[in-house]
């Protein structure tokens, strides 16, 4: 099991990640958008882990459409908003996978 610790560094490195792709099109206040999108992944996803949501490889969530639609609105062009979404909605496995790999918990 993995520990509660190793997983909220996840979702800070989640965060964090966020923040680096689509931070500056969202604005000062990015952090209310990583928790929607957080959050709304939540309902979307049936699978992962409570903190960190996964989907199937290669598959845009709701939420992950809902982002990229904004990104879009806020002037990202399409391309490139459809790739950071898809780079987004990939990490939560990949940290989920390595919080489990490197025995955190």
């Amino acid at each position: 099991m993995v520990s509660e610790a190793a997983r909220y560094r996840a979702v800070h490195q989640l965060a964090v990640s966020f923040s680096k792709l689509a931070g500056a099109r969202l604005g000062r206040k990015w952090h209310a958008d990583f928790e929607a999108w957080l959050f709304a992944r939540r309902q979307d996803c049936d699978s992962g882990d409570a903190l960190l949501p996964t989907a199937h490889e290669g598959v845009l969530t709701r939420a992950d459409l809902a982002l990229r639609r904004r990104l879009v609105e806020l002037g990202e062009d399409a391309e490139t908003a459809a790739a950071i979404c898809l780079d987004l909605s990939r990490l939560p496995q990949r940290l989920l996978s390595r919080v489990s790999f490197m025995g955190w918990g």
